[in-house]
């Protein structure tokens, strides 16, 4: 009696595990009941169909199986984010019905993302990318359209962020053509698409493997000298920031280098200027980026 006890316990636990893992439908749901309507999923949620009145030898088929695929017995998978349909072809005939299915995550992601862009001191023009969400964001692909004070067209640019950190932010330069100064921030237009999927490289917070030391070798000039711990080569991006007394950012210097599985690497960063060629005056500096694998 104990041992069918300890039997039925475990087959309770399994089926609460199956339950917790998975959405179904309480029921099967006629094709012929949905058919010219559209069943809204989640990604990862499952639905079954069946279909009776179109004969035998039933064959199940999705449009896109990326977005939801679809067994034999017409069990529906929602995969991905997009639109599909399902048909059942049977000895006498076939019966169809429209899928949707919705990603909450990245649309929770995606509302969490703001981006802006800031004209330093030292007439840079970096874009900042914001993560509200609570986790981090695989990647945020941004796209830039700039216009200068008079509102005329003054370029564009693409520019790919990896593993924006969760209620935190990521910076990177923005290219410019011609006089960077005369852009007006308040006039660019931004669009964003994100990846929640994980990167096949992997990305991380640059100063993990990296020890970064700074000092002055003449004035305006400033090495900074990275050290790969890891025992594969990274390629580090980033950018040595200069703030004032209050904190604000001045001037930037933009870092871009390889280096090999435990060597150093020494790269230049010359101090902010303004327009007119004149040094700013900054209090604090530091290295801010990401290393990856390559």
């Amino acid at each position: 009696m104990k041992k069918m006890k300890r039997t039925i316990a475990v087959i309770l636990c399994v089926a609460l595990a199956l339950s917790a893992a998975f959405v179904f439908t309480p029921a099967k749901i006629d094709a012929k009941d949905v058919k010219n309507k559209t069943i809204v999923l989640k990604v990862g949620q499952k639905y079954q169909l069946w279909a009776s009145g179109i004969g035998s030898n039933i064959k199940w088929t999705s449009s896109k199986e990326k977005v939801a695929t679809v067994s034999k017995g017409g069990l529906i998978k929602a995969k991905m984010a997009g639109k599909t349909k399902i048909t059942a072809k049977g000895s006498r005939g076939k019966v169809s019905c429209k899928i949707e299915v919705k990603d909450t995550k990245k649309s929770a992601m995606t509302k969490s993302i703001s981006v802006t862009t800031t004209i330093l001191d030292d007439s840079s023009v970096i874009c900042t990318v914001k993560n509200d969400y609570r986790s981090a964001v695989p990647s945020v692909t941004v796209n830039l359209k700039l216009y200068d004070t008079t509102g005329a067209a003054a370029g564009t640019d693409k520019i790919k962020f990896y593993n924006v950190p969760g209620k935190g932010s990521a910076y990177s330069k923005v290219i410019v053509e011609g006089n960077s100064s005369a852009i007006d921030t308040s006039k660019t237009k931004t669009s964003f698409t994100i990846t929640t999927k994980k990167n096949k490289t992997t990305y991380t917070d640059a100063n993990k493997y990296l020890t970064a030391k700074d000092y002055s070798v003449e004035a305006k000039k400033t090495t900074i000298t990275f050290t790969n711990t890891t025992k594969k080569k990274l390629n580090v991006e980033g950018y040595y920031e200069y703030r004032d007394a209050a904190g604000k950012r001045v001037g930037i210097s933009w870092i871009n280098t390889t280096i090999e599985a435990g060597q150093t690497a020494t790269e230049l960063a010359a101090d902010p200027v303004n327009a007119a060629g004149e040094s700013i005056v900054y209090a604090t500096t530091a290295f801010v980026g990401q290393a990856h694998n390559e």
